[in-house]
């Protein structure tokens, strides 16, 4: 009983540290695109394009 305990305390936290990664590749993700965005608008608007 408390070796299954064990096991799934360690499989939550296991998960728990996937989704952090997860949500913090999902922010690095969107921060870039954003931007991304943001400097193609900008260049827009001057005509050239910067990167």
């Amino acid at each position: 009983m408390q070796k299954n305990i064990f096991n799934e305390s360690l499989k939550l936290q296991t998960a728990k540290e996937k989704l952090l990664l997860v949500e913090d590749l999902h922010k690095t993700l969107f921060n870039r695109l954003f931007k991304i965005t943001r400097d193609i608008t900008i260049a827009d608007n001057k005509m050239t394009i910067r990167f």
